[in-house]
Order: structure tokens, then sequence, then C-alpha cells
């Protein structure tokens, strides 16, 4: 089945405007919203139905912001839910559910650079366990394929970490390694990482979107589980989390955030290559404290300075075409 996605004139134009600056798109309760770093305002692009806002996460704004894509629970007659890859497209206000997984969970969707596919995890289950693996699907004509891992001599292997490092080629973590792959599964470059740096990231991080490759290809900017000495973070459990910066030529790695926030999204880089853009919430001190807001920060790594860029503003995307 052809998605047929219509776009009427009045919405081209203002798409046209939005790419012609530099923009962050992010999310704001039920609103698809942008916000100009030259006059520093923002403005409305969509609003989304209450279902989806309600009931979805993991969301990802396309690039040129004209649809935005999530995980969805489904319910089933066997298990509560599962979940699968939907898109609402803001010209028509249409939701279109990508994928239909009855033995298994689709989640954590990123767009390719170009927005023309989807990469996504699957998780299948495997007798008293699950595999995970990754999957793209083109937006066009819902194409569904999975990325073949590197790791056809252990098919229970898991990609638990990746982002597109191309519009063909994803780079992922997996144990204390990054590999860049293509399409066919061929590894184009693999490297190791420093030991401490992937065992917080797999002992469980709340989201598979944690990674991101700086538009020079030198960085990777991962968000993982900390744990500060005589510290206990009431968002996520025992540590915090924050957001590290690993060199992929001198193995170098730097802590780039503290325990004074929880981060929320994936890292963001800009172009200049030396600022992060990402959502977090400050750290509640106990369990009575109310959850703060959801804000999106700038970090500058050459400064080192943290600032609130967008309140009550959450899954920051950030384009400059």
């Amino acid at each position: 089945m052809i998605l047929r996605m219509r776009c009427i004139t009045v919405f081209t134009l203002i798409c046209m405007n939005f790419a012609s600056a530099q923009q962050i798109f992010f999310i704001r309760g039920d609103s698809v919203c942008s916000y100009s770093l030259s006059d520093k305002k923002c403005t409305l692009i969509s609003r989304l139905p209450p279902n989806i806002v309600s009931s979805s996460h993991e969301f990802s704004i396309a690039p040129g912001a004209t649809c935005v894509s999530y995980t969805k629970p489904v319910p089933t007659l066997k298990e509560r839910w599962r979940r699968d890859i939907a898109v609402f497209t803001f010209a028509d206000h249409k939701e279109t559910q990508l994928t239909d997984t009855p033995l298994r969970n689709a989640f954590g969707p990123l767009w390719s650079p170009d927005g023309r596919k989807l990469a996504f995890h699957c998780m299948f289950p495997t007798n008293n366990s699950s595999t995970d693996k990754i999957w793209k699907i083109t937006f066009s004509d819902r194409n569904l394929r999975q990325f073949s891992t590197p790791f056809s001599d252990n098919s229970e292997q898991n990609v638990l970490y990746f982002t597109w490092f191309s519009n063909t080629e994803l780079i992922t973590l997996t144990g204390n390694s990054w590999e860049i792959i293509d399409t066919t599964g061929k590894i184009i470059q693999r490297d190791s990482l420093p030991e401490t740096t992937t065992q917080g990231v797999f002992d469980g991080h709340f989201s598979p979107n944690v990674l991101s490759i700086s538009p020079d290809r030198r960085f990777l900017a991962f968000i993982t589980p900390v744990d500060d000495e005589g510290s206990e973070n009431f968002e996520i459990g025992p540590g915090y989390n924050a957001i590290f910066i690993c060199s992929r030529t001198n193995k170098s790695l730097i802590r780039v955030t503290d325990k004074s926030i929880s981060i929320t999204s994936l890292p963001i880089w800009f172009p200049n290559s030396t600022e992060l853009l990402f959502s977090a919430r400050e750290a509640r001190k106990s369990h009575t404290q109310k959850y703060q807001p959801i804000n999106i920060y700038k970090l500058s790594i050459v400064a080192s300075t943290v600032t609130k860029l967008i309140p009550n503003a959450d899954y920051p995307t950030f384009t400059n075409e």
C-alpha cells in the first residue's frame, strides 16, 4: 500500500520558510512548534490529536518538519499491548501506522538525514528472552527491511544503540565498540571504546535513542546512567544520567552534564559540531517533590556551559537547510 501525502501550497511555503533559517523543531504539550535562533520566537506548526499525545512516546520530528513519527501502543487479544511505529503528517492531519508487528515490539524511530527512511528497534521473543534488531522502513512506500547486523555467527547478538551515519549507513554501539554498517550488513568501520564508556549504557537505559554523531563525524554523544557518590536520582532510579562525548579518533571521553538535571531526549548536534541540543528536567531531591517541567537546553562544549533555551518543551530537532 502506497502512502500518499497531500500537501497544500500554503503549507509547502511555510515549510520552505522554516527551512530557510536555523530552526529548532520541538513538541510542547499537543503542539509541534518551531523556534527561531535568530529572533527567538516560537511558531505553531501543527496540533497533535489528544489520543496521540496521551498514549504515544519517543517522538521524532522529520527533517523539514512535515510529519512526526512515534512509538504507539497497540492493544492485542493475547497481550495487553504491543508497540508499533506510526507517523502523523501535518498537512492532512492523518495518522498512518507503518509497522504491524503482532509477535514483536517496534520502538525508537529515528529519521534518516534526508527524511525518507525511518530506522527503529524491533524486539523478537526468543524462548525466555528477547533479541533486539534494527529495521528500516521507507516512508513513501512502506518498504520494510532489516538492517542486517554484523553478527551473522550469533543471531542472539543485540544491536542496542544506533544513529544514522548517512542516508544509507548506521553507526551502532554494541558491547564495548562501535561499528558503521550499511544496509547489507557490511562493516564499513569498527573500533573500540573506552572500557567505562558503555558500562552504564548497557545496564538498561530508559530509551534506546541515546546516541548521536557530530556533523564533522569526529565525536559521539550519548546518554548513560552514572552513579555519583552519595547521590540518588528520583527520576530514573539509583544514580544519575548524563551526557558523555567520546572522540572517535583518540578515544578521549568527557562528561558534559552534571547531576542537577535528568536528560529526557536524544542529544542533537548543532552544525558547528561544538554545541548540543537536548531536553531535560531539573532532578528531584526527594520522592515527594513534584516533577519539574521538561525544558530544552543548549550545551556549549568549548565553554562548558548549559543554557536553558526553550521552556516547557521536549523532543528537539535542529535543522539548518
